[in-house]
């Protein structure tokens, strides 16, 4: 007796490639499916102290875990961190009134908040930028209700400073009542004008 051989038709290299990518397709979602059932099955599942607890009672573990009394008390023990404007704004109240005229840059108000211990940057390259950025956008969307006022050329002092808005109110109101008002030059004529 011969045995007869049959053999499968050939494919096309092209139907080939295909049937290959949609193998391996296959394949990949396989993986997907099986990390994503992984990922939600840790998710689910209870701390192992939960559930031998709860065995050890002789009761049935509950679906639903309770909140762990630990990390609430350490929540209310541990204080919200102050963010930069407003440890600026702490400095800036907290100075004597001869320097408050004069105010602050932001790169000195960086170096008084971290030797108060109040804000230090979070490995920021430009600290001082961010924190002037931050407080002239405040004083611009806030207007009068800002914490700081932008000081220009006061004193003698250079261009940048910052001030507790407080302190810049008194500050105006004393610089209104000396104020004398001038008169203002009339403006030259051009010469094409004039001609």
């Amino acid at each position: 007796m011969s045995k007869k051989t049959t053999s499968k038709p050939r494919m096309s290299k092209s139907a080939a490639r295909a049937e290959g990518a949609a193998k391996a397709d296959r394949a990949r979602d396989d993986a997907n499916d099986k990390a994503r059932a992984d990922a939600l099955a840790k998710l689910n599942a209870k701390p192992a102290a939960t559930i031998n607890a709860a065995t050890d009672r002789g009761s049935k573990a509950s679906t639903t875990s309770a909140p762990n009394p630990a990390t609430k008390t350490n929540a209310k023990l541990k204080p919200k961190r102050l963010s930069a404007l407003d440890a600026a704004a702490q400095v800036l109240q907290a100075l004597p009134a001869k320097e408050a005229r004069l105010g602050l840059s932001a790169s000195e108000l960086i170096d008084r908040m971290a030797a108060a211990g109040l804000w230090t940057s979070p490995s920021g390259k430009t600290p001082a930028a961010t924190l002037y950025a931050a407080m002239i956008r405040e004083s611009t969307s806030k207007g009068d209700a800002a914490r700081f006022v932008r000081l220009e050329g006061t004193d003698g002092g250079k261009r940048g400073r910052f001030t507790a808005s407080s302190v810049a109110a008194s500050a105006t109101r004393k610089d209104q009542t000396s104020k004398v008002p001038t008169q203002k030059s009339p403006k030259p004529q051009s010469r094409k004008g004039a001609a």
